[in-house]
């Protein structure tokens, strides 16, 4: 959505800035929320954290304002328990890696990858979940213990790789604003670029609701 916004105020030759930078390849998760809908990241920094005292009162204090910030920011998304779980986890994971960074052992990037990934996904369960009921199925159901849903090892055997691949090409590969900053366009690549706009065109009486619609 943020890139169809982008691409039409250019079109008005207004520049709005980017608002997602490969947020899945965060390595923590004061990363994530610089990469993840940097626009909302940065309001919250701006107009709840800073007021607060942000980081100027003492290492306690600080990390007592991320908290009420992320609190704050998950009822910015709707009045619903569930945003305000999420907003106190994605608070507690930064506040507990603060923590960690003043007083553990530095983990191996590869390893501050996985954790982040896994928090993240458990994390959005109570983002999308409509109930604590609900949300508990979901999670029996991604860590297998309502079963996998593969009906024959092959399959499972199958699937791994393909989960290998594609994570390396996710990691590895650049991202579309990366892409973008370095296309010098020429004729041909108009050309392209016109041709599946045109297609698009056709594709418009296939309209799924945009998540925040009733907001």
């Amino acid at each position: 959505y943020t890139d169809m916004a982008i691409g039409i105020a250019l079109l008005f030759n207004i520049n709005l800035p980017q608002n997602f930078n490969s947020p899945y390849r965060a390595t923590g998760i004061q990363d994530f929320w610089r990469r993840w809908h940097i626009t909302l990241s940065q309001f919250l920094r701006d107009y709840i954290y800073i007021p607060l005292g942000g980081s100027r009162s003492g290492y306690w204090i600080a990390i007592r304002n991320v908290l009420i910030t992320f609190l704050i920011g998950g009822i910015w998304h709707g009045a619903s328990w569930m945003f305000i779980l999420w907003g106190f986890l994605h608070g507690s994971g930064q506040a507990v890696e603060r923590i960690w960074k003043r007083w553990g052992v530095p983990l191996p990037t590869w390893l501050s990858w996985v954790i982040t990934f896994i928090f993240l996904n458990v994390t959005w369960v109570f983002f999308r979940a409509e109930n604590m009921k609900q949300a508990e199925r979901l999670l029996k159901g991604m860590f297998g213990i309502n079963g996998t849903g593969f009906s024959l090892v092959s399959e499972f055997k199958l699937m791994l790789p393909a989960l290998a691949a594609l994570t390396l090409i996710m990691l590895i590969s650049p991202n579309l604003s990366e892409s973008f900053s370095k296309l010098r366009p020429t004729w041909k690549t108009s050309l392209v670029m016109a041709v599946v706009f045109m297609i698009s065109l056709l594709f418009f009486n296939r309209i799924t609701e945009f998540l925040y619609f009733n907001f």
